[in-house]
């Protein structure tokens, strides 16, 4: 049967792989524009409530003043003072008395002849002895809606009752005049009590919505002036919220569609290169593009080479140099390693053949995968060794890093290590302390080798708490039983420190880097 090899699942893929980001980018953007213009009616009533507080704050001052020197004004001198109540302050309309009956008898314009009666509903409550909003309505003389403040005035001269101070709701509204709140959006002062509207700028809704939970499609943001008599509301529709959002998704839309196709190109790539790679690796084996380079292990104390760890490199045609972490992880997911390391193994065996003849106790350090220890495989490899080679089982150590560990099957992996301990191998635990369970792998996993990992090594930026943890490291690890390693020493000073603390070996630049075998066998005749 022929394949289908139509492109619509590929290009399905591809649209839905772009338009993801498109997706998050919509997304994101019009929540941050509703961020944004929720955080903008907040601010707004807030500068409002500041508004009516520093009204109140203002008038208060100016009642209280009249109502404390009350005795002292003559009856034919309370015009004038009232007048001096809202003298040089555009704020106040107008100033007044009301007398014990609930009439308006005196403003600072004149005399109220005859008195005007007040609704018991707009006076003020005379156990209260603040300042005290009523509210709004038309008052008698001025024909004109004004909000009212007022003070009672207990025990006051003849028959007054209260003084009062008009505001004109324009004063609440004005700096507020060309906010941007759109066509449905408002601002609006309401009695707190019961909504009452006191004054508003925008598309104002009746008294009792002001008061109703904030409906579908609608931001607000609202605050309650410090005498709690006034509340602000700014509210705004959540499509007027959005009105920016066009214009950054016309910037932003294009931007990110050629930015992920940007990236869908880059993984196709990579993913080609890496798909290029496994029929590379298959290659490398036969064509001998491998090489292994070799890193001694010194004795601290001596400065003699004890042993060497085996680096595997790769040499590509047209490639160049392939770095260990890009091609390592191909060969695990494809099943190459266990050929990779049984070549290392045949490799190391015969070029370090006249090293591990010359000194007896000099041996070899490879890396083996965790998996690899599963169904016997290490064991395969490691028969895959020549007969004849001096690099016997027991001159050999298997390093496996501890965050590779969590890859295998512990019991299966702990098993193969006891069979292979049987024959001589070693086993040596790499990184060790960065990973996820240190003790635990102590404890489950037999290793003789245990290896300090360079972070955590003494130098200049260390601090006294990262000694401790390299000392914890260090008596741990001698406590078990374990032959202590340091890797990565770079510094004079780290191999004196570490000498310090009876560390026995260690690797790194400081002794010598990674050699071909030709360089290798050269220096290990210097060292003597």
């Amino acid at each position: 049967m022929t394949p289908d090899r139509r492109p619509w699942p590929a290009l399905t893929a591809v649209a839905v792989l772009a338009l993801l980001p498109t997706a998050v980018l919509l997304a994101a953007s019009y929540r941050g524009a509703l961020r944004s213009a929720q955080a903008d009616a907040d601010d707004t009533a807030r500068q409002a409530k500041r508004r009516v507080d520093e009204l109140f704050a203002a008038a208060d001052a100016k009642l209280r003043g009249y109502a404390r020197d009350i005795a002292r004004h003559p009856a034919d001198a309370r015009q004038e003072w009232l007048g001096r109540v809202v003298y040089n302050d555009s704020r106040f309309r107008e100033a007044g008395e009301t007398d014990a009956l609930g009439r308006l008898a005196l403003t600072d314009r004149g005399p109220v002849t005859p008195p005007v009666p007040v609704p018991p509903g707009e006076r003020a409550d005379p156990a209260n002895p603040a300042t005290q909003l009523l509210g709004r309505f038309a008052t008698a003389v001025m024909r004109e809606e004004s909000i009212v403040l007022n003070r009672p005035i207990p025990g006051g001269p003849g028959e007054l009752h209260s003084v009062d101070l008009l505001v004109q709701p324009e004063v609440l509204t004005e700096p507020f005049a060309a906010a941007d709140l759109g066509p449905t959006g408002y601002l609006a002062f309401a009695r707190a009590a019961d909504g009452q509207l006191l004054a508003g700028v925008g598309a104002v809704p009746a008294s009792a919505d002001l008061l109703a939970p904030v409906p579908a499609g609608r931001l607000r943001g609202a605050a309650t002036s410090a005498d709690g008599s006034v509340l602000v509301v700014a509210e705004v529709s959540t499509g007027w919220a959005a009105r920016h959002w066009s214009g950054e998704l016309a910037f932003g839309l294009p931007l990110t569609l050629l930015t992920t196709l940007c990236l869908l190109r880059l993984i196709r790539t990579l993913a080609e290169r890496r798909r290029g790679l496994d029929s590379d690796l298959q290659l490398a084996l036969t064509r001998d593009e491998f090489e292994v380079h070799y890193q001694p292990v010194v004795e601290l104390s001596t400065g003699r080479w004890v042993g060497a760890e085996a680096l595997l490199r790769w040499n590509h045609p047209t490639r160049g140099r392939v770095r260990p972490d890009l091609f390592i992880p191909v060969a695990e997911e494809t099943g190459l390693i266990d050929a990779v390391t049984a070549w290392v193994l045949r490799r190391a065996a015969v070029e370090l053949a006249p090293a591990l003849r010359q000194r007896p106790t000099f041996y070899l350090t490879v890396n083996l995968p965790p998996a690899m220890l599963a169904n016997g495989r290490a064991s395969r490899a490691l028969d895959a060794a020549p007969v004849d080679s001096p690099l016997t089982p027991d001159r050999l150590v298997f390093e496996l890093t501890e965050r590779q560990l969590l890859d295998g099957p512990a019991d299966e992996v702990a098993g193969e290590m006891l069979s292979l301990r049987e024959r001589g191998v070693r086993f040596g635990l790499d990184d060790f302390g960065t990973g996820y369970s240190s003790l635990s792998y102590l404890h489950k996993f037999h290793f003789d080798i245990l290896k300090i990992d360079k972070s955590f090594l003494p130098g200049p930026d260390r601090s006294e708490a990262g000694v401790a943890v390299l000392k914890s490291l260090i008596d741990l690890g001698t406590r078990l039983g374990l032959t202590l390693i340091a890797e990565g020493v770079e510094l004079p000073a780290q191999a004196d420190a570490l000498k310090s603390h009876a560390v026995p070996y260690a690797q790194g630049w400081l002794y010598c880097r990674a050699l071909p075998i030709a360089d290798f066998l050269d220096r290990l005749k210097l060292e003597g």
